[in-house]
Parts: structure tokens; C-alpha cells; sequence
């Protein structure tokens, strides 16, 4: 197989990294700033992920400023991603305007919709069906507040919805993918359309029980062996190897070397295949739990 792509270009002509900083959870004043700080001008991340409902864009922010003020790396050179939470559906121009005020940034790269639906807001004004509230992102390209518009959390139903009657397409969908959930109908399905598959908890998120079968298979340890690299190295090198870009998230620099050195190595196509038969359609991140009479979320 070619070797891995180190960036990839969107459907708005923009050109991202094909693996970023998952920075959710990483909320500490004293220590993260620095920590997103050595992840872009150490660890060589230019691609961050980040969200509203994360409550670390302001840390992020203070990262961004001082690497761009140092001239350690161009604005221009990031891509930075910030999301719209459910509670802002009634007002999302000015949820952005405050997320940039945060980032200390005049734009950001892509705005997603972070979930796709407002079920659990109490103000009616919240609950805006996607048909209207799409238009109110495509006026926020249209402003430069934010360069492309994507989603997260979306199913290939909602995505083809969305393309019957979107006038800026989203760029992005941002799902959970890993080995013990490939979702491989949706990936196909969003890489036809061009839309580029973004996957959060990668590598299956280390230590919990549920995913102990990724860091025991045989079949997995003995492809790393064979490349010298660690399983979460060959996890990251497959997703991005399927046309996705993973975004794992790590608070440690020694780590975050760790996940973005993987492009000096290539799977087979039986690697790749091996990898494949993992896939339980296990989410570790099931947000169902709140409509499980429904298969809503993806």
C-alpha cells in the first residue's frame, strides 16, 4: 500500500492535517496551556479539536496566541476546530463570536454542529430542526467567521437529509471510529460524498475493560512487532490509512509524540483486513443511553 497522507484536502479546498489534538477533558488553568503549547511547537500537531462544551477554549486560545506571537507557527498553518453546543441552536453567530473571543482568534478553520438535535434543552428557542438551523452556519462562512462548516455525531440518514438541501456543504463528520467500530457504511458513504470522516477515541481508549480485546488480539501485537510500533501507533496508522482522521486526545507530550509519528510505516492489505475483523460496532461513547428507543446518535 502508498504510505500514509499527511493532510488531506476538504471540499472547500482547504487542506487539514490527517491527524490532530483531541483536547477534551484537558481543563486544568495551570497546566494544559502549556501542555496545547508543546503539543503544536514540540509535538508538531496543527490540527486541534475543540469544543464549546469541552470548557478549555480559553486555555487552547492561550496556546494559539502565544505560539502565533512567538512566530513558533502562522495562524494560517493551524487548523483549528471549535463546535456549537445544543444550548446555543436559538443564537449560533454569537456562540461563535465567543468562541473566537476564547481562541483569540479571528476564525476558526470549521465550525461544527456538536450534536445533531436539541432534545434536551428546556428553551423552546433551542429546539431548532436541522433544515432551519443549517442556513444560520452558511451565513457564518459567508461573514469569514469560520472558513467551512461540518457536523458531529451524524448517521448516513441525517448526512443525506442534510445534502438534499444544504447550500454550503459540511466538510467534516466527526464520529466515533476506532478498530471495535469501523462504521464502514458510514465511512464509505461520507468519503463519496466528500466528506471527510474525522474519529474520535482512536485507539479505543487505553485501560478501560470494554476494550480489552484491541490490547490483547495476537493478530494486532504481531503487526506491531513486525513494524516496531506500539498498538496505538498501528491503530492511528490504519485510521488514517481508511481515509478517516483520528484525533486522540493525550495530556502527556511523550504520548502525543507517540500518536503522530506514524507515517513511516504502511499496513498490507491483509494488515489492514486483520484490523478490520475487530469491529463489534462497540461505542464507547453511547449516547443512546438517553433515547434507547431510538437509533438516533451515531
Amino acid at each position: 500500500m502508498q504510505e500514509v497522507p499527511r493532510t488531506v484536502e476538504l471540499s472547500s479546498g482547504q487542506v487539514m492535517p490527517t491527524i490532530g489534538l483531541g483536547t477534551d477533558k484537558l481543563i486544568d488553568e495551570s497546566k494544559h496551556p502549556q501542555v496545547f503549547y508543546e503539543a503544536i511547537t514540540e509535538g508538531g500537531y496543527r490540527l486541534l479539536d475543540c469544543a464549546k462544551i469541552y470548557a478549555n477554549e480559553a486555555l487552547v486560545g492561550q496556546a494559539i496566541s502565544r505560539v502565533v506571537s512567538e512566530g513558533e507557527v502562522a495562524r494560517e498553518d493551524l487548523f483549528v476546530i471549535t463546535k456549537l453546543w445544543m444550548d446555543d441552536f436559538a443564537d449560533p453567530e454569537a456562540a461563535l463570536r465567543t468562541s473566537l473571543a476564547k481562541l483569540q482568534v479571528a476564525y476558526v478553520d470549521c465550525y461544527m454542529i456538536h450534536w445533531p438535535a436539541a432534545f434536551f434543552q428546556d428553551d423552546p428557542a433551542n429546539r431548532v430542526p436541522m433544515h432551519a438551523l443549517w442556513p444560520k452556519l452558511e451565513s457564518l462562512v459567508d461573514q469569514g467567521l469560520c472558513k467551512s462548516i461540518g457536523v458531529s455525531n451524524f448517521s448516513l440518514q441525517m448526512l443525506a437529509d442534510l445534502l438534499c438541501y444544504c447550500r454550503v456543504k459540511p466538510v467534516l463528520n466527526e464520529v466515533e471510529l476506532n478498530p471495535t467500530n469501523t462504521q464502514a457504511e458510514l465511512v464509505r458513504f461520507m468519503l463519496a460524498q466528500r466528506i471527510v470522516p474525522v474519529g474520535y477515541i482512536p485507539v479505543c481508549r487505553p485501560g478501560d475493560p470494554r476494550t480489552e480485546q484491541v490490547w490483547s488480539d495476537e493478530n494486532l501485537g504481531r503487526i506491531c512487532a513486525a513494524k516496531g510500533k506500539s498498538r496505538a501507533q498501528v491503530m492511528l496508522n490504519w485510521a488514517v490509512a481508511r481515509r478517516t482522521v483520528p484525533i486522540p486526545r493525550s495530556g502527556s507530550l511523550l504520548h502525543q509524540k507517540e500518536n503522530i509519528d506514524i507515517y513511516d510505516f504502511t499496513l498490507s492489505q491483509e494488515e489492514m483486513d486483520q484490523i478490520d475483523t475487530l469491529d463489534r460496532g462497540f461505542r464507547i461513547c453511547d449516547k443512546r443511553a438517553h433515547t434507547k428507543d431510538y437509533n438516533f446518535f451515531c
